[in-house]
Parts: C-alpha cells; sequence; structure tokens
C-alpha cells in the first residue's frame, strides 16, 4: 500500500471516529436539555439556557476537527 493511500485511510478512520464522538455530543447535549432538572439547576444558578447543537452542525464539525489532526501532521512531515 502506498504512501499516500495510508494517509487517505488515516484522515479518514479519524474523521470517522470523530463523527461518532459528535453523535455523543449531541446526543448528551440534547438530553441535557430536555431535563427539567438541568434547566432548574442553571436559572438557579443564574445562568444563561444555551441553544441546541445542531445535529450536521455538532457531527461533522468534530468529524472535520478530528480528521485535521492527520492532515496537519501529513503536510507537516512533506516540508520537513
Amino acid at each position: 500500500m502506498g504512501k499516500e493511500l495510508k494517509q487517505v485511510f488515516s484522515i479518514v478512520g479519524f474523521m470517522m471516529v470523530g463523527c461518532l464522538l459528535g453523535y455523543i455530543v449531541v446526543i448528551n447535549n440534547h438530553a441535557k436539555l430536555v431535563d427539567p432538572e438541568f434547566i432548574k439547576l442553571l436559572i438557579s444558578k443564574g445562568m444563561e439556557i444555551p441553544e441546541p447543537i445542531g445535529f450536521a452542525h455538532g457531527v461533522l464539525g468534530i468529524g472535520m476537527l478530528s480528521a485535521a489532526i492527520p492532515t496537519g501532521a501529513s503536510i507537516f512531515l512533506i516540508f520537513k
């Protein structure tokens, strides 16, 4: 397998793991904002209730952020 193909697989792998983590974050965020106890806690502490993270925004955002790790590493190794 060529060096370039390994780099592509690592980028795709990191993105898939990041999308899975983004999905977990979005589900957790939604569950907290539906819970009335959590909302009461925020109001009692004088904090604002945050807006929920959009599904596509959370999943793809964290996925792209994690895919940037091997991308940056491969670019760094090219110019090293």
